[in-house]
């Protein structure tokens, strides 16, 4: 057994003798080896045991989950959650979506790397001199209407032929709204005249039957009356005064007069008649929202275009229907 320096300078520091401490160290080498000392001496970590290393290999992080490749991806292997996290959506309609998606941004790029080359190629003729072809000005005219908003798909692939169906539509869309709005602005006074026509047949039929419907629904006694009714008559009451139809009106009216029949005063017949025509006569043209709104009428027209515009829009297709290309036409300048 060999003994290190370290162990011969305990020995000497100790008159020579061998410290207990050190004789049993030197015991336990004998029997079980030297690894020990060694370990102390060199300084070097004991051996782990196999049981250590099963406990560190199970304290190591697992590696990171790969994500799953998306090509390989199914109706089996793949769930789609919906947007509350809840529901799934079938597989299929994503994997339609994407695949259309990819389908139209490959579209899109084509066009647009065909709708580049054929710019290059315009800009080459120009530069040498050459008059632009037929496909070069349709090139123009579609790149101009690209970059006011016009869908590029609508000129397909960019060809001559694909060129020429998206210019004409491109055309036939804003021809259509061009007509459009020359039509609306056409049946503009009409549709005004409806309502007008409209207002005036409601405030006759009220005032037909009640001369005086301005004066009661004004007057504080119907106030009253309407005060005293129960909470869901008087709502009603005040739904038909503000927006009722003019028999709903007329009716309501009648009711208040059975009511206070006592105190009405009768009205001859020569007052009734002068107070309804005189009511007509100066309604408002605003549409009314309650029987103080009185609606004004337009006196009857005895030109062709003030009787014209006193017809439904069926009624003037009809009249005009016999008049020639030339009498639509000034008639339509007339009013635009």
């Amino acid at each position: 057994m060999d003994i290190t320096e370290q162990q011969q300078q305990l020995i000497e520091e100790n008159g020579g003798k061998l410290p207990p401490e050190l004789a049993a160290q030197l015991i336990d080498q004998e029997l079980h080896g030297d690894t020990a000392s060694k370990s102390a001496e060199d300084g070097s970590q004991p051996a782990t045991t196999q049981e250590q290393e099963q406990a560190n290999s199970l304290k190591t992080e697992p590696p990171a989950q790969q994500q799953p490749d998306e090509s390989q991806m199914n109706a089996e292997n793949a769930v789609v959650l919906a947007k509350d996290g809840k529901h799934t959506i079938p597989f299929e309609r994503l994997a339609d979506a994407r695949k259309g998606e990819q389908e139209w941004k490959q579209k899109y790029e084509d066009a647009q790397t065909e709708l580049a080359k054929l710019q290059t190629d315009a800009q080459q003729r120009i530069d040498k001199g050459q008059a632009p072809t037929a496909q070069d000005n349709q090139v123009a005219i579609a790149q101009k209407a690209i970059d006011e908003g016009v869908n590029p798909a609508i000129f397909g692939d960019f060809s001559e032929k694909a060129l020429a169906e998206g210019i004409q539509k491109v055309v036939d869309m804003r021809v259509s709204a061009m007509v459009d709005q020359r039509v609306k602005d056409a049946l503009a006074p009409f549709q005004q005249q409806q309502a007008v026509s409209a207002e005036q047949a409601h405030f006759t039929e009220i005032f037909t039957a009640h001369p005086d419907a301005e004066s009661i629904v004004e007057s504080k006694e119907f106030n009253d009356w309407m005060s005293a009714q129960p909470g869901i008559t008087k709502s009603a009451y005040e739904t038909v005064l503000n927006g009722g139809t003019a028999s709903q009106v007329v009716e309501l009216l009648g009711l208040y007069k059975s009511a206070n029949q006592s105190t009405e005063q009768a009205v001859k017949p020569d007052a009734v008649k002068a107070a309804a025509q005189e009511a007509v006569k100066n309604a408002q043209t605003q549409v009314p929202h309650s029987l103080s709104d009185l609606p004004a009428g337009s006196p009857a027209g005895v030109s062709r275009d003030e009787r014209i515009a006193n017809m439904t829009p069926a009624q003037m297709i009809e009249e005009m229907s016999t008049w020639t290309e030339e009498q639509r036409e000034q008639y339509l300048n007339r009013r635009v």
